[in-house]
């Protein structure tokens, strides 16, 4: 995705659903930045709900990249514009800050 600091986690065996972490960027924040710009997105895992995920700790993260886990899922109608608009937020957000934790 050319997004500096990225890292992918887990194995792709869901292909509609993507985990990274962008550590130092807190999840939430990357959140709430791209929902401002109509991209919605999830932070940390599907089954979090608020409390530290367990799956995000078996994945064996740093604290600082397990603060930065990020999840997206594509739909049938997500398309390349939808894409391209995604990654120039990510860009945009690690440029515009520096890391926090």
């Amino acid at each position: 995705m050319g997004i500096d600091g990225i890292k992918f986690i887990g194995e792709p065996t869901a292909p509609h659903v993507l985990s990274f972490t962008l550590p130092g960027y807190p999840s939430q924040n990357i959140v709430s930045e791209l929902d401002a710009k109509d991209i919605f997105i999830s932070a940390g895992s599907a089954c979090h709900r608020g409390k530290p995920s367990h799956v995000v700790s078996a994945l064996g993260l740093s604290k600082k990249e397990a603060a930065g886990v990020v999840r997206i899922s594509f739909g049938p109608d997500t398309n390349e514009a939808d894409i391209d608009a995604l990654v120039e937020a990510l860009k945009a957000h690690v440029a515009s800050r520096f890391p926090m934790l």
